[in-house]
């Protein structure tokens, strides 16, 4: 709901994306001891939000 609230393009799509990039992250922090996994998450998550809404891919880098 919430991301048919922000206008994604993809409403469902961008759900399931952020959906398995969550469980990826919290299952990486527990498997390999990795904290960072979260804010590696967050910064995928606000390229996959970005596109979106947007249509404009930014690096995950960035």
């Amino acid at each position: 709901e919430l991301c048919v609230n922000v206008g994604a393009r993809d409403p469902q799509g961008l759900a399931e994306e952020l959906a398995l990039l969550l469980e990826g992250a919290i299952v990486t922090a527990q498997v390999s001891q990795k904290p960072e996994a979260a804010k590696i998450a967050k910064r995928a998550a606000e390229v996959l939000i970005t596109e979106s809404l947007t249509g404009i891919a930014k690096s995950v880098k960035e």
